[in-house]
């Protein structure tokens, strides 16, 4: 008789009981158990020294085949870099295999693209590709040289191409093609050739065909101070001064030869003189530098050069202040300002310089 009454309430106790336990906090998790670390096994002098030696072998190896995979590279980049139309081509292979083949694009896309980098000749883009091939194959001898003999080959082969980019830039009235302000390691043809694993890069190399500082400074200069070659080293801090004024006479505006005069040919005749103190021509280097600071005395290096040279005479540490240097071989300050394009594909320049015609794959 009484049945359902009892289940009603039997069913409205299960039902508060259930949301009482909905609300009560989850309970933590109990603390892991301490477990006792094995027993340590030191590896013994003699294993130790076996495996080194191993690692020693595979780095032997490794190295060796880094070196045969690069010489094979530059062997094909000298007979690419022999012709702007070759350098072209060659540029086509390598953005089909790292923008279309690698990102599983078609080969219709493809197409597409090159027609338009095909359908009008474009002379100065082609001519900076070529520059960004020969400095490439360059930048892998430098890399490969495993002697001073070697290492000497290759800035003879900077020295050689600087010349080109000096015709070059004369010809473009001082203001080079995108690409060859461009990284060729991380260019087109350095990620086609996966140079990543193969190159050791340094932090602001000469990576770079129309950076004429970076070449100088980086690799050239360098060379011939550690190998002790003084004639050398003078020689071609005279050709420095040389090409960079010849490319500053070929700026098509005023005020960008106005600034390189003003600016960075005193500092590159700093540095000249000061090398030269440096070697030991101690009372010829100290009037030249005493006469630039006299000329120069508005420079905005003045304040650094006086101590410079105070520390010369005094035979005390050179000042380590970081000195911004006027880059040589980039487009002219007055020219006007190249309009900002995504850095993506061939075709384009780092730090947002536009790369000419070639267009985005």
């Amino acid at each position: 008789m009484h049945l359902r009454p009892l289940l009603a309430v039997s069913f409205c106790s299960l039902a508060i009981t259930g949301t009482v336990c909905a609300q009560l906090p989850p309970r933590a998790p109990a603390p892991p158990t301490p477990q006792a670390a094995p027993p340590a096994k030191p590896l013994k002098d003699e294993e130790a020294a076996k495996l080194i030696a191993q690692l020693s072998e595979m780095t032997k190896t490794l190295d060796e085949q880094k070196f045969g995979y690069n010489a094979k590279i530059i062997r094909e980049l000298r007979e690419a870099g022999e012709t702007a139309d070759k350098a072209f081509a060659l540029w086509l292979d390598c953005a089909k295999d790292v923008d279309y083949d690698q990102k599983g694009r078609s080969a219709a896309d493809f197409s597409e693209w090159k027609r338009g980098q095909t359908k009008e000749a474009d002379h100065e883009r082609d001519a900076a590709l070529q520059l960004e091939v020969q400095w490439l194959a360059i930048v892998l001898m430098s890399s490969n040289a495993r002697n001073e003999v070697a290492h000497n080959e290759a800035v003879a082969a900077a020295v050689t191409f600087l010349d080109t980019v000096v015709d070059r830039a004369q010809k473009a009235k001082g203001n080079l093609h995108g690409h060859a302000y461009e990284n060729v390691l991380t260019s087109v043809f350095g990620r086609h050739y996966k140079l990543e694993s193969t190159v050791s890069r340094t932090e602001g190399g000469a990576y770079a065909p129309g950076d004429v500082d970076a070449i100088y400074d980086k690799m050239i200069l360098p060379f011939y101070r550690e190998a002790k070659m003084a004639t050398s080293l003078m020689q071609a801090w005279a050709k420095r001064i040389e090409q960079q004024t010849a490319i500053a006479a070929s700026f098509k505006f005023v005020e960008a030869k106005e600034k390189f005069t003003a600016e960075k040919l005193p500092e590159l005749k700093w540095g000249q003189a000061r090398e030269l103190f440096q070697l030991g021509q101690e009372e010829t280097a100290a009037q030249q530098l005493l006469a630039l600071l006299k000329a120069n005395m508005g420079h905005r290096n003045a304040s650094h050069w006086l101590e410079e040279l105070t520390a010369l005479l005094k035979k005390e540490e050179l000042p380590k202040t970081p000195v911004k240097t006027t880059p040589a071989a980039a487009p002219p300050a007055s020219a006007p300002e190249p309009a900002k394009v995504p850095s993506k594909g061939p075709g384009t320049r780092p730090g947002g310089f536009p790369g000419g015609k070639p267009g985005k794959p």
